[in-house]
């Protein structure tokens, strides 16, 4: 069975969220490699140094919203145990990530309340994640040394351990590490740090986990959101189930429905949360979700099939659809699937602008609105099953919302 390299899935993940991250930019980035700097300093073991890149590049994922960034944005982060309990559990149930999402969940502990029972792996990237905080990205590296080496010494045997305090003071002596930290490329760290224990097998519950993983990445960052792709993809599996195609071909539906709004991770959280209908220019720069999902899941080896379908989602037979404008001889049954998955699961879903819609009028609204421009035998066969795809879709998402407001805290 194909292996998937997780150095080029966790590349590509975070080139998107560091990308547009506009309070924080590159900050997964910066604190992998000041991180790596530090654990090779401490002779931290091969295993320990795998375990602390891959929690070190993808730590923030539960900062879900520009007020959380902002927050994380000054050096002394109050009430940080929210997008630490996020991130760890978005990371839950995916193979190999357990020690991963354990540094993830504690790694803004200060020193003072550290315990054994904790991974040590927390401390370092407590400090690499404060030491790129503390940079101005705008001004030379080098001028900043004295600064940041007296703000991490203020905070020593209380917030930082001395033992990297000691670390960091020696390394910054070194031009070498301020250079890594500006132009060290991040896939190559990675590729070279991270081993054959770092391939997973491309098995469906393998694929389908990652896949979950990044939809609440996406999918978290708004309450009306927050179970939609988990939705998606059942709805997809269960209509291509019923179109009697393969195995291997509803699963990979499931998974496209899963990834479909990947995208959203570019676009502004408070957009996608706001209270209303979105205005053109707002309606305009959501659109671009599509083209972002694509040029995500296109990077990642094997995943260029799934890739297409899921950023096809909003195309309609009449070409008016985004972002290719294709028309019905350019597009095909997976995207008809995925399509009609993704418009009824909205339209049984709450959003800022509208309530949740019956079942009786999700019919009508697919016979008045959608026959002329989707694919009338997907929608019918949607429309002569619809009690029971909705009943495995409301369990799907009911389970899903239970994990997200438990991650949130409520």
């Amino acid at each position: 069975m194909e292996k998937l390299p997780i150095n080029k899935i966790l590349t590509s993940l975070i080139a998107v969220i560091d990308e547009h991250n506009y309070i924080l930019k590159n900050h997964h980035r910066n604190v992998t490699v000041i991180a790596y700097n530090l654990g090779k300093a401490m002779n931290v073991s091969e295993k320990s140094m795998q375990n602390l890149l891959l929690a070190a590049s993808i730590h923030d994922i539960g900062a879900l919203d520009i007020e959380d960034a902002q927050k994380l944005a000054e050096i002394d982060v109050e009430k940080p145990e929210k997008h630490q309990r996020v991130g760890s559990r978005i990371l839950s149930g995916v193979e190999g990530f357990s020690a991963v999402a354990a540094i993830v969940k504690n790694h803004h502990i200060k020193y003072s309340d550290y315990t054994e029972e904790m991974p040590y792996e927390c401390l370092i990237l407590h400090l690499a994640d404060r030491i790129d905080i503390l940079l101005d990205h705008e001004k030379p590296y080098l001028e900043q040394r004295s600064f940041i080496k007296d703000e991490v010494n203020k905070r020593n045997g209380v917030i930082f351990a001395p033992k990297l305090v000691a670390v960091f003071n020696d390394l910054n002596i070194s031009d070498i590490f301020w250079h890594d930290i500006q132009y060290k490329p991040f896939e190559e760290l990675l590729t070279e740090t991270l081993t054959k224990d770092y391939f997973i097998e491309s098995s469906y519950e393998n694929l389908k986990n990652i896949a979950i993983m990044f939809s609440r990445i996406s999918d978290f960052r708004s309450k009306y959101f927050a179970t939609h792709s988990i939705g998606v993809g059942i709805v997809s599996y269960e209509l291509a189930k019923l179109l009697d195609l393969d195995d291997g071909k509803c699963q990979q539906l499931e998974i496209a429905g899963y990834l479909h709004d990947l995208g959203k991770l570019a676009i502004d959280s408070n957009i996608l949360s706001k209270d209303g209908k979105l205005t053109l220019n707002e309606f305009d720069e959501v659109k671009k979700h599509t083209y972002f999902t694509n040029k995500f899941l296109k990077s990642i080896d094997g995943f260029h099939e799934i890739a297409f379908i899921a950023s096809a989602h909003h195309e309609k037979y009449d070409g008016k659809g985004y972002p290719y404008h294709l028309k019905k001889e350019n597009l095909n049954l997976d995207i008809d699937i995925l399509s009609v998955a993704d418009i009824f699961c909205a339209l049984r879903e709450n959003r800022p602008y509208k309530g949740v819609y019956s079942i009786d009028q999700c019919i009508e609204i697919f016979q008045t609105s959608f026959m002329e421009v989707m694919n009338k035998q997907v929608i019918k066969l949607l429309i002569r099953n619809i009690k029971s795809i909705d009943k495995k879709r409301l369990m799907s998402q009911k389970e899903a919302r239970t994990f997200y407001l438990a991650s949130i805290g409520e």
